[in-house]
């Protein structure tokens, strides 16, 4: 072990050096802790054996609480510096996209948020963690949550909305509203034009960083549109198979999915989206979604609401619901089973050996 970290008397995240700083007592909640990959999911504690191997102590970690658990309050010191009246008690938060899904009113087992900016953040609540070594390969995050001892699984397409920036300035030189207001004029499935979304390569199910984006079945018989609105469908044919990949390893059916980000502005969009999962989609408009979560949590502790039930139900959320049109997922999982599914595939190699040639 270095002889500085012989000094080290608290090994703390962003999140629990804050508390300190607030509190004097280093907690930090189940969501957060997890992401240190020393966590014992199920009995919610440090693991010794983790912390062993990297010859960090267990007396120098955070005290693990749940979200909405007290931390302390704010000492006369901190009230100084910080100006928050001494003697506020200061609860436990959580991850930020998982107080987001709380927030969103996703807490049930089988709900999925699928947050929607630069890239898409698709989370889906469970009630048992998976930790099987045969699903390490699928790439995706199982932890804690942060409400009701539940769990969750988690994936992204890493290229969403920044994919569709890039297309509509270095492309079509047009605005984001103009361009998906074009695809609606292309035909369902764009003409035979796909867009595979691995602009910085593929997250989940199976990581490839040396995945690349591109465009298939091109003719000159195209038009812009239908660029467009492949670019679109091509973001939510992606979507499909992490999901799909959640339910394979879960056992579980996804309930409902519910959608925050940019692109709930587009009825289009979400839609499309609905139709392409055959799932209700709810889309809804909460400014700082996140904050939001973490408010709430604080109420849970501080007894503003009985339980996350509670909680979710006194929360006023705009919601538009986008139920799926059945004959339009038809043909849409037509498309994908018949070709989306085998693009990545098809050009998997070449995209490796492409790196070979790059500059």
């Amino acid at each position: 072990m270095p002889e500085d970290f012989k000094r080290v008397r608290h090994w703390v995240s962003m999140q629990d050096y804050i508390g300190f700083c607030l509190t004097g007592n280093a907690v930090v909640d189940y969501s957060v802790a997890c992401r240190t990959m020393a966590v014992d999911l199920r009995n919610r504690c440090w693991n010794r054996d983790i912390l062993s191997h990297a010859d960090i102590l267990p007396d120098i970690c955070s005290e693990l609480k749940a979200s909405g658990s007290l931390v302390g309050r704010v000492t006369p010191v901190a009230a100084k510096l910080s100006g928050i009246p001494a003697g506020t008690p200061v609860f436990t938060g959580g991850l930020d996209y998982v107080c987001g899904a709380l927030a969103s009113g996703t807490v049930e087992a089988g709900h999925v948020l699928c947050a929607i900016g630069t890239s898409e953040q698709i989370l889906m609540v469970v009630d048992e963690p998976i930790t099987q070594p045969q699903y390490i390969g699928s790439n995706l995050t199982c932890v804690n949550y942060v409400v009701d001892d539940k769990y969750y699984v988690a994936g992204q397409v890493i290229s969403a909305g920044c994919v569709l920036e890039w297309f509509c300035k270095q492309i079509a030189q047009e605005s984001y509203g103009a361009i998906t207001e074009e695809a609606q004029t292309a035909p369902l499935g764009s003409a035979g034009v796909f867009m595979l979304p691995h602009f910085r390569g593929k997250y989940a199910p199976g990581a490839d960083p040396l995945s690349k984006g591109a465009f298939f079945g091109l003719t000159t018989a195209h038009s812009r549109a239908c660029l467009s609105r492949a670019v679109l469908e091509g973001l939510c044919f992606e979507s499909v198979g992490i999901m799909e990949e959640m339910e394979r390893i879960t056992g579980q059916l996804i309930k409902s999915v519910h959608v925050v980000g940019g692109a709930t502005k587009s009825p289009f969009w979400m839609q499309m989206k609905a139709d392409i999962l055959g799932k209700t989609v709810i889309c809804q408009d909460i400014p700082e979604v996140v904050t939001l979560g973490a408010a709430m949590l604080a109420g849970l502790g501080a007894g503003v609401y009985k339980d996350s039930a509670d909680m979710v139900q006194q929360i006023d959320r705009k919601e538009v619901v986008y139920e799926p049109d059945m004959e339009n997922h038809r043909q849409y999982r037509r498309i994908y089973e018949g070709v989306y599914k085998q693009l990545y595939l098809c050009v998997k190699d070449l995209n490796h050996t492409i790196e070979l040639y790059k500059q």
